[in-house]
């Protein structure tokens, strides 16, 4: 019997052998993973811009994200090409281990998106290099 193995939601098993169905099945796991993941996070938005992204937000600007947050819970996960690498971990093993990173990586797309990346985030670090975007600090200067 096959499982994929989350920190967030547990062992679930992956019963199904046609193909079509256990995706299924993947996703729906995937998705309660990412729901449980986002629900953390709405928890505390700020704490989660600075630690991953080196940002403050505005209260406007957090409401914004929230919001966008809540919008990607009622998506199913994309299992044909940001999860892609998951399915054919559950092809090949009998247990597959989530990690976060694929999650916060799409989140973080999400987040870096032209809407958010318009709005004044002020940078704290240079983590938002390896995303290519540009934000303003706190006088409105371009700083990336």
């Amino acid at each position: 019997m096959k499982a994929i193995e989350s920190p967030l939601i547990g062992r679930r098993p992956v019963l199904a052998r046609d193909p079509n169905v256990m995706r299924f099945q993947v996703q729906q796991i995937l998705n309660s993973h990412r729901d449980k993941l986002i629900n953390s996070l709405l928890k505390d938005v700020p704490y989660f811009l600075a630690y991953r992204l080196g940002a403050k937000a505005t209260k406007d600007e957090l409401l914004e994200i929230e919001s966008k947050l809540l919008q990607l819970k009622k998506r199913n996960v994309n299992i044909d090409t940001t999860y892609h690498s998951i399915i054919d971990q559950v092809k090949k093993k009998d247990i597959t281990r989530l990690t976060n990173e694929l999650f916060y990586s799409e989140i973080e797309e999400l987040l870096l998106s032209r809407t958010i990346t318009q709005l004044k985030l002020q940078k704290d670090s240079f983590q938002g290099i390896r995303f290519g975007i540009s934000l303003e600090d706190h006088t409105g200067s371009v700083i990336f």
